[in-house]
């Protein structure tokens, strides 16, 4: 009885903000995002495929092996963004079609929160978002070689695993208004902590490649791919920080286009990954080939210019400390590149 009253109430309250005519109908908003959503999915079912390929056959990969931690995460995102998407079109089928003259019409069925394929879909979302955040901070971890150095970016994402999970059971114990102000408030606090984890982890991983690329460099032992992939790093999590901002804007302003950018989000996070290890791994196939022919050529020169050189060691060398620092870092960085890092 209580429910039936709260979902009354709910389908009241959502009935006078649709009459708004600055306000997107719910209805039109499903309708516009499940096509943006399976354009978006079809692109990064492409982008999977290369990025399967290119983990499984260790193309540029300088260790050589599978880095099953990127090639499970790869899978999983794989699998939740086709789950979504699935139940993003079961969603407009129903709301648009079977319950187009049920009581309320699709704006109703749309606005249920209660329902089991919304809630389904908020937890493929809050698993994709924190599978998302997970890979940035443990590839920051990689780089730092520090625990310490991700504590604020783990603490964050407790905290949306928390607020996610709280405003999820809020969701189907009274179906309340998506703006209502306990809501407004859980919502805020997950997908800021979550834009926050996202940032500060790039940030510093994007750091972390540029310090090491740049000290090598002043003794001549870089040759510029760890700031390249700083540089596709900080584009990945632009892209998604970018959008998980502009969702919050919009949520903030109580726009149904909130609705639009959250069914976006899902191909959007899978792409962010798969682009980063598709670069990546793209630069380091160019370089070993770029390597090899350069190997030859040297060969081909001076196969018909070999001599004996004497050469007499008369004094000890020694090597500075920060040069061999900053020469034992960029190789472990380089060789873990991109089977670990990325």
């Amino acid at each position: 009885m209580n429910r039936l009253r709260g979902q009354t109430l709910a389908l009241k309250s959502l009935l006078m903000s649709q009459s708004s005519n600055t306000q997107i109908p719910l209805d039109l908003a499903q309708a516009v995002s499940t096509p943006l959503q399976g354009i978006l999915y079809g692109l990064s079912v492409y982008m999977f495929g290369v990025t399967f390929l290119d983990l499984t056959q260790r193309h540029g990969t300088p260790s050589g092996k599978i880095n099953r931690t990127m090639l499970t995460s790869a899978c999983l995102l794989f699998i939740t963004s086709t789950m979504n998407v699935v139940i993003s079109i079961y969603r407009e089928v129903n709301g648009l079609i079977m319950h187009r003259n049920s009581l309320g019409g699709p704006v109703a069925y749309f606005a249920d929160l209660a329902s089991w394929h919304w809630i389904f879909m908020n937890v493929l979302f809050l698993i994709g978002m924190l599978l998302g955040d997970t890979i940035v901070a443990y590839r920051c971890y990689v780089v730092w070689s520090s625990i310490w150095i991700i504590v604020l970016p783990v603490l964050l994402g407790v905290t949306t695993l928390a607020t996610g999970i709280t405003l999820l059971w809020n969701f189907a114990r009274s179906n309340p208004n998506i703006f209502n102000p306990l809501i407004t408030r859980l919502t805020e606090a997950c997908f800021i902590s979550s834009l926050g984890s996202n940032t500060m982890s790039t940030c510093l991983l994007a750091y972390r490649l540029w310090i090491v690329d740049h000290r090598s460099k002043k003794y001549h032992t870089s040759n510029g791919n760890l700031l390249h992939v700083a540089r596709i790093v900080l584009d990945s999590g632009a892209i998604y920080s970018t959008c998980l901002a502009l969702f919050v804007a919009f949520y903030l302003a109580k726009s149904n286009v909130c609705f639009i950018l959250r069914d976006l989000m899902m191909p959007i996070t899978s792409i962010c990954f798969y682009m980063v290890l598709i670069r990546s791994a793209h630069r380091t196939r160019l370089e070993t080939k770029f390597d090899h022919s350069l190997k030859l050529d040297a060969v081909q020169h001076n196969a018909g210019h070999l001599h004996n050189v004497e050469i007499h060691l008369n004094k000890d060398v020694s090597i500075p400390e920060d040069l061999q620092d900053s020469r034992t870092e960029y190789r472990r960085l380089r060789e873990a590149e991109p089977t670990t890092i990325l």
